[in-house]
């Protein structure tokens, strides 16, 4: 009887060390400095050709739920219609391609006073059931014309009971842990 409670009690400590690893550096991404008014463009996917098709994500749903997560913080955010008509507009990229300049010039052109851009760094399964999320995020100040802040998120999480679910699991994971970073 002693094993069978002792051996339950090892694996249902391995699965709960499973479930989730996370970390978030720095601890807070200050935004409220900077201003009150966001943009938040498309990421860029870094990966390579081979994992991009075997694992596709769409940064379209990422940076929604990042909007959402930051109007519910109390920022007041650039609705990604006027943005993408904006960059119609100016010929600037669509592709999420976007540097620090074109940020500036896209945040004054919109009344923002702060643009995020961010960056997939790494989005897919590992080991089975497990799956990995690693991006990077940079806040450019309008008026300073430079990178005022950055946060990088790392999610590895596992789930034996919905492993379907992992790809989508991390991302909100990732988004959850942004939003309650922001300051």
């Amino acid at each position: 009887m002693t094993k069978k409670i002792v051996l339950i009690l090892g694996v249902s400590v391995f699965f709960y060390g499973c479930a989730l690893n996370y970390t978030v550096k720095p601890e807070v991404f200050n935004l409220s400095e900077a201003g009150k008014k966001i943009a938040v463009l498309k990421f860029s996917d870094l990966r390579i050709d081979k994992i991009k098709k075997k694992y596709p994500i769409s940064t379209d749903v990422m940076v929604e739920k990042l909007i959402a997560g930051l109007s519910r913080k109390g920022f007041s955010v650039v609705e990604r219609k006027n943005l993408e008509k904006i960059m119609q507009e100016q010929k600037l990229s669509l592709s999420g391609l976007v540097d620090e300049k074109e940020a500036v010039e896209i945040g004054k052109l919109s009344g923002a006073q702060v643009v995020l851009i961010g960056s997939i760094n790494e989005y897919q399964r590992t080991i089975y059931p497990k799956a990995k999320l690693d991006i990077t995020i940079k806040a450019v100040s309008v008026e300073k014309g430079v990178v005022v802040n950055s946060l990088d998120v790392k999610i590895t999480k596992s789930n034996w009971f919905y492993p379907l679910e992992l790809l989508n699991d991390v991302i909100d994971e990732a988004v959850e842990k942004i939003v309650n970073s922001v300051n």
